[in-house]
């Protein structure tokens, strides 16, 4: 569990036991709070903390206009811990300050979250003076959701089980009522360590300055971590004294779920400008179902679709735990089934989620397991049919389809359940423009510096050298020409339909 305790005067007064988390209280009331917190953030831009624009709460503002695809700030987080199934070796660096300590609460307790790591580690830093004045007193400042939590029965019971778990590991040292507003205090403030090339997080962090950024379902900006850093950088334009938003959850899930996570979590109803649109235009699509469907039949089918294709991964990833998903054939057409619930009269929209993500997830099953045809199949008809068009998602999404390509480069065994392989030149040439593509849009979200672009960078360069003498070269006339007809092959073998393709940009 890879972080370090904060640079601090370590004399100075700690978090204290009379914590009373205050939710009417917030941090653009305390202006010598604001500018200590953001002294610690390396900023490109001017950064404030003012009231938020549609709460009672603050948010963060940008002082100058920001680019699209822009850094905004990096960080170190106050405390950042890794998921103990992710972290196999123990860290030398900082076991006398923390880890050992940790090590004996994962022996009892390997299941752990990595919130509870970040709170165990939040309670063993008190112990021993290493929270600054300051730090305390942002922590004081965090929003608990504390009444809301309260107020819900099963979340109170559920909270009061998982403070008493926190109590018993540190020995009943930490005071319950002090540990029983940490434990919501945390649920609600740690974001997940997402790395660039990872959709699903491997820990949890707590960094003050990011606590204080809003939610959006259609963000301006997002969190990526590197290494034990973290980077925030704009997904579109950002204007002069423009508030920063991110979105809390899964910003490519549907918007039923979206609502449902941000409810459960961060106690609000969605009614953003995009959550509102997809409301209206499922509404709309339904209508054409003669009222054969709703949109609490498609919500149960969206949810029935994501509970499909988890248990396929677990099938996938434990051979035996779930025999019935291992056979890629028949989750197909389970698939096909679920929608067909939701859209008896016409089928599934292609780019209504989670039918796209659910093609691409299984894709990579088709992969891996060796069905480099039907992995084709999937990966174009899941990825052209989706909506995104760019950002961190559409990179990550992207790359995945290039793997597929890429393992095309050599003629696959026959296969008579996978049918014909298009022609393996169009196939190379798509191949290398979805790569010239990857290229330009990582640099542009994720910068040109981050360990990820640099190897996808890589990834071209290699290509390029292997490309024959004299071939046309990606960003050129003569190859985006072949990768149009390529590309339109491709999509029309695959039956994706016309216009999905992928645009390359100028050079």
């Amino acid at each position: 569990m890879a972080s370090h305790p904060p640079v601090s005067d370590h004399s100075s007064s700690a978090l204290n036991d009379d914590f009373k988390p205050s939710p009417r209280e917030a941090f653009h009331t305390n202006p010598d709070l604001c500018r200590y917190m953001l002294r610690t953030v390396t900023s490109a831009v001017p950064l404030a903390i003012r009231s938020a624009l549609v709460s009672m709460g603050s948010g963060l503002f940008v002082g100058n206009a920001v680019e699209e695809g822009r850094e905004i700030y990096r960080s170190e987080p106050m405390i950042s811990c890794i998921d103990a199934d992710k972290d196999t070796e123990c860290q030398k660096k900082g076991w006398s300050k923390f880890h050992m300590e940790e090590c004996k609460i994962l022996n009892q307790t390997p299941k752990l979250r990595p919130y509870h790591l970040v709170l165990h580690r939040l309670l063993f830093w008190q112990r021993r003076k290493f929270i600054s004045t300051e730090q305390g007193k942002a922590l004081d400042y965090l929003e608990t959701h504390f009444l809301d939590y309260s107020d819900d029965e099963d979340r109170a019971t559920e909270i009061y089980e998982q403070a008493t778990g926190i109590r018993d590991a540190t020995r009943k040292t930490a005071r319950m009522d002090l540990v029983w507003k940490l434990v919501p205090a945390m649920m609600t403030n740690c974001i997940p360590i997402r790395q660039a090339a990872q959709k699903e997080s491997i820990g949890a962090a707590l960094d003050l300055v990011t606590s204080v950024i809003n939610h959006s379902c259609d963000p301006n900006a997002f969190v990526f971590f590197e290494g034990n850093q973290l980077r925030v950088r704009s997904l579109k334009k950002i204007a002069a004294n423009e508030e920063i938003t991110i979105c809390y959850t899964d910003p490519t899930i549907s918007v039923a779920m979206r609502q449902e996570i941000l409810k459960r979590s961060h106690f609000f109803d969605c009614r953003c400008t995009r959550c509102r649109a997809e409301e209206r235009e499922h509404a709309a699509i339904l209508k054409d179902q003669k009222g054969q469907s709703s949109l609490e039949i498609l919500h149960q089918a969206q949810r029935d679709l994501v509970a499909l294709m988890r248990s396929t991964a677990l099938a996938h990833k434990y051979p035996g735990l779930h025999p019935d998903f291992e056979n890629l054939g028949a989750v197909e057409t389970q698939l096909r089934t679920i929608s067909l619930r939701a859209f008896p009269v016409s089928s599934w929209p292609d780019h209504i989620e989670p039918l796209p993500s659910s093609r691409l997830a299984l894709a990579m099953f088709h992969l891996e397991r060796g069905k480099r045809v039907s992995a084709l199949r999937n990966a174009l008809w899941g990825k052209l049919a989706s909506h995104r068009r760019g950002g961190p998602e559409w990179v990550n999404e992207m790359l995945d389809v290039f793997r597929v390509l890429i393992s095309l480069g050599s003629p696959p065994p026959p296969s008579p359940d996978e049918g014909l392989i298009p022609e393996l030149i169009d196939i190379r040439t798509v191949a290398y423009g979805y790569l010239y593509e990857l290229c330009k849009q990582a640099a542009k979200f994720f910068g040109g510096d981050s360990e990820y672009t640099m190897g996808i960078g890589n990834m071209y360069a290699t290509v390029l050298e292997k490309t024959q003498t004299g071939s046309p070269k990606p960003g050129t006339e003569e190859f985006e020409k072949m990768f149009d007809d390529a590309q339109a092959k491709l999509m029309k073998w695959a039956h994706v339909p016309t216009g999905y393709g992928v645009v390359l940009s100028p050079q």
